[in-house]
């Protein structure tokens, strides 16, 4: 994998809180249908935190 292909990607994954709000829904409402499996789980960072692909939830 490329470094420019790996960062174009890394800059579309963004956080739970941006991806809520790009989709007009609280944070806890992306948690509660990731968790009744009406989306995939998302990738998470080495911290744990979820990260969304907008390209994919939209």
């Amino acid at each position: 994998m490329s470094v420019v292909y790996y960062s174009a990607y890394i800059a579309r994954l963004v956080p739970i809180g941006v991806a809520a709000q790009e989709l007009g829904v609280h944070p806890m409402t992306l948690r509660r249908w990731e968790t009744e499996g009406r989306i995939d789980p998302p990738p998470r960072t080495q911290g744990g935190r979820r990260r969304y692909d907008l390209a994919k939830e939209l």
